[in-house]
């Protein structure tokens, strides 16, 4: 099993920052912004969970298949501590039974540490995995549904970034409560972050192959 305890990224990733602005106007930009804070904190996570208050909820999708994509902004207004500058959104487990959760965002080139916590107090969550899935805005993609019309102008979530999915088993949740996804960005720059966030029927055994169908993308990008 991947951790979901600590996520660093690579500084030598491949994604394209200059489009995110036309994903927002695109897909809704949600404001994700937190009111500026200071100070030498020992536990992160701890002064994270107590500025809650000032996370948006992270809209799901209704189903596999069908996400509900959402352009978040971050780092306009940040959580300052020890130097560094954060921002978080909040996903609530359902209350009726339990889940799995698959989740992502786009690696927009200037987050370098990411958590998915709980919000009550504890550990970050270790158990799930990990899918990288590389942009194929270069590769010519032809299917069925494509054939006979236009190419569409319109840029598609997958075509512009490196997108890291998470899948985490029902066992590691609690149904009906709350969980905080944390970033800490390496400079100033506003940055949207393309997310999105799937409850699903408890899979048999949890793989990164399975993440992608969530997001109705294939199981693997297009060989380039």
């Amino acid at each position: 099993m991947r951790t979901l305890l600590l996520g660093r990224l690579s500084k030598s990733r491949n994604s394209f920052p200059q489009r995110v602005r036309a994903l927002g106007t695109l897909l809704g930009v949600a404001m994700a912004t937190l009111a500026l804070g200071a100070g030498d904190v020992r536990d992160v996570d701890d002064w994270i969970r107590a500025q809650v208050a000032a996370m948006p909820l992270l809209p799901l999708g209704d189903e596999a298949g069908s996400p509900k994509f959402t352009v978040m902004r971050f780092n306009v207004s940040p959580l300052l501590a020890q130097g560094s500058r954060y921002g978080g959104v909040r996903i609530v487990c359902p209350a009726d039974r339990k889940m799995d959760l698959v989740w992502m965002f786009s690696d927009v080139t200037n987050i370098d540490e990411y958590r998915f916590i709980p919000l009550k107090p504890g550990a970050a969550i270790r158990e799930g995995v990990r899918q990288i899935y590389e942009p194929t805005a270069s590769v010519e993609i032809e299917d069925d549904s494509a054939r006979g019309r236009a190419a569409s102008v319109l840029p598609r979530p997958w075509d512009l970034f490196q997108l890291h999915m998470l899948g985490v088993p029902a066992a590691a949740l609690v149904p009906g409560d709350e969980y905080i996804v944390w970033f800490r960005f390496s400079d100033r720059r506003p940055t949207d972050v393309l997310m999105a966030a799937t409850f699903i029927p408890p899979l048999q055994k949890m793989e990164p192959v399975a993440l992608p169908p969530v997001f109705g993308l294939p199981s693997q990008p297009p060989a380039q």
